[in-house]
């Protein structure tokens, strides 16, 4: 199943199922979780899969090192003993979610873990609210899936690596899993060169009507004026997105490394409940814990500029950064300039490429018009995540990205960013706001934990407002 194009024509009927798994709240005395079995996770411990006893230890560090445990007030609190294994679409585990359990043992939130050594940290994200897992169980499905593009299903995992035996949608549509592949890696850059970005590459006429008029100063990058061509703009930005892929798999072995070489005495530690500032090995192992950067003006009316996921998503986030800085609501305008593309045949599946979601070309060409051309989208893609944290802090500028939802395209406005790590490793996370599709509401701009990582592959539009 390949991702569409950037769109969000689905966006009107049905909310990101993810968020949904997030977001669903059920009465604190609802004990009863869908737990792993111990011996299955043992054997499960293969193939870059993490140990989840391991993991569990060095979450509660993690809890305590970046403060996420304090602003959470889960000081004192536990993780559960074992998580909810969430898997791809391999049968391998891909998340792990650990319940957080209060002093009396009442079940206050979750901690999401990556279940793989992909990354150099172990927290996906924490919430304060606690999923009823048993939505997903109607009918005798035992299995959650998401895959990479964060698509969710249910069903039951077959041999680990395999395709799952069963697999289900969330509106119950029986699926082929012999039509699904869960793309990793270098697979996701050549699906994404070959089959998206030649749809989001300004052409030489779209370039020449983007920055006839923009001032000079406004470009980091001089390549974006060049005579580069389209195929060769998709050629650099595989490139790019080849760079931020190796980055992030030497920041992981880095992590691993470090983790290795101290099992002792990470397995040694204290993790039976949740403390704060760790010190000695824990602290350097954590390291930079900068406090957050939000552009606080982008969170005053968060809760209430069309808080609806009817509306589009980049006429939705182009009217806000408007809203926000003039004081105008222009979402119709963007919406009535966003184009209706055709549809495109891949293989045997016809796609639709675009609906209304507003492509880098139409966002750039629209954005000075809405604003009297006091606000620019630089519609050059970048993949890199420290381009975004210097454009947010430093800049002080929002910064558009673009994600999957679904089997299409979204996009999320980051206004906030704060990072974790030390030397060798980096950690980036961003506080978004979005249509109402994928991100929602975020919540004290000030927390750490309303602060959430982004994929490795999502591509940034930076805006100067």
């Amino acid at each position: 199943m390949i991702l569409g194009g950037a769109s969000c024509t689905n966006e009107r009927i049905e909310r990101d199922d993810r968020v949904q798994v997030v977001e669903k709240q059920i009465d604190n005395s609802f004990t009863d979780f869908p737990f792993s079995d111990k011996e299955e996770l043992k054997l499960m411990n293969v193939d870059n899969v993490c140990d989840y006893e391991m993991v569990r230890r060095l979450s509660t560090i993690e809890l305590g090192a970046t403060g996420f445990a304090s602003e959470m007030n889960w000081l004192g609190c536990r993780l559960s003993e074992c998580p909810i294994t969430i898997y791809d679409l391999n049968s391998r585990p891909r998340y792990y979610d650990f319940v957080v359990y209060n002093a009396l043992g009442r079940p206050v939130g979750i901690v999401r873990t990556y279940a793989k050594r992909e990354r150099s940290t172990l927290i996906e994200g924490v919430y304060d609210a606690v999923p009823n897992y048993y939505v997903y169980k109607v009918g005798s499905y035992p299995d959650i899936f998401i895959d990479w593009k964060g698509k969710q299903y249910v069903g039951e995992r077959s041999q680990f690596g395999k395709s799952p035996k069963v697999l289900v949608d969330m509106q119950g549509k029986h699926l082929t899993t012999t039509d699904l592949h869960d793309l990793e890696g270098l697979q996701i850059i050549d699906h994404l060169a070959q089959d998206i970005l030649p749809k989001l590459v300004l052409t030489t006429e779209q370039k020449n009507e983007v920055y006839k008029n923009m001032p000079q100063d406004f470009f980091e990058n001089s390549e974006i004026q060049s005579g580069v061509s389209q195929q060769e703009a998709v050629v650099k930005l595989k490139e790019s997105m080849n760079i931020a892929w190796t980055k992030t798999q030497e920041e992981a072995c880095a992590f691993w490394e470090v983790v290795g070489a101290n099992e002792q005495a990470v397995e040694g530690a204290n993790t039976f409940v949740i403390k704060n500032e760790p010190e000695g090995l824990f602290k350097r192992l954590f390291g930079v814990n900068e406090q957050p950067y939000p552009i606080k003006r982008y969170d005053t009316k968060k809760n209430t500029y069309r808080r609806d996921d009817s509306y589009w998503c980049g006429p939705w986030a182009c009217g806000y950064i408007v809203y926000i800085n003039q004081e105008d609501d222009q979402y119709r305008f963007f919406e009535g300039r966003a184009a209706m593309f055709g549809e495109l045949w891949v293989g045997n599946t016809l796609l639709r490429i675009f609906g209304r979601p507003m492509t880098p070309f139409e966002m750039a060409w629209t954005m000075p018009l809405a604003s009297d051309w006091e606000i620019f989208v630089n519609p050059t893609l970048r993949f890199r995540d420290l381009t975004a944290y210097e454009h947010i802090k430093n800049g002080r500028g929002p910064a558009l990205r673009l994600c999957a939802s679904g089997e299409q395209l979204h996009w999320t406005l980051a206004y906030g960013a704060r990072q974790t790590g030390n030397r060798f490793w980096r950690n980036y996370y961003f506080l978004q706001v979005d249509n109402g599709g994928k991100v929602g509401v975020p919540g004290d701009p000030q927390k750490a934990a309303s602060y959430r990582s982004v994929d490795w592959w999502n591509p940034w539009l930076l805006v100067w407002d």
